[in-house]
């Protein structure tokens, strides 16, 4: 998984075609990879700056909300929250119809109680940025550090003083360090 680029492949395309047509860019010319996939279209892209796009207008809704705003990111991301399940007491009935007086259905608030989208993102962010980590996760990091030390070690005098078997090593004591055939010498001269 790589970080999302935007499509600037794709944004760069809308672009050039827009200049070779002699137009400014408009909203819908530019689909990202991941809008095109999205079945449900979930996904909008567009330029937030243009008070008449698709974009803008989502994200002038009330259940617009970034991450982390709290903390003043100003991320390109932003999120609308769910639309909530009608309540068990705003049940219609089967084939019943809906005029004016009678609403589609009842919506549950989107945030509930005493929150808000803000307090919300603070208590999701205080969980990442929570305070320390707790003593065991020390120790434990210690130990496997230890230990990775341990190896790189060993490696490294392996590759320096060799395993013993490869014969990158001193022979022992009392080998012979060659071999005679038939009667001759070790030194190469004939055997007299």
């Amino acid at each position: 998984m790589e970080k999302c680029t935007y499509c600037v492949q794709r944004i760069e395309e809308a672009r050039a075609a827009a200049i070779r047509e002699g137009r400014p860019l408009r909203d819908g010319d530019i689909v990202t990879a991941c809008q095109q996939a999205c079945p449900t279209e979930a996904i909008v892209f567009g330029d937030q700056n243009d008070p008449a796009s698709r974009v803008a207008k989502l994200k002038a809704e009330e259940r617009n909300y970034d991450l982390l705003a709290s903390l003043n990111t100003r991320p390109r991301t932003t999120y609308l929250a769910r639309i909530g399940k009608p309540q068990s007491g705003a049940r219609r009935r089967k084939g019943a119809r809906v005029t004016p007086e009678t609403p589609a259905r009842e919506q549950a608030p989107l945030v509930g109680g005493d929150h808000t989208f803000g307090t919300i993102t603070d208590k999701i962010s205080a969980i990442v940025l929570a305070g320390r980590q707790p003593a065991a996760w020390f120790v434990g990091f210690g130990i496997g550090f230890v230990l990775l030390n341990v190896l790189l070690l060993t490696i490294t005098n392996l590759l320096f003083r060799g395993s013993g078997s490869g014969g990158r090593t001193s022979p022992s004591a009392g080998a012979s360090t060659s071999s005679t055939s038939s009667g001759g010498s070790a030194s190469g001269t004939p055997a007299r």
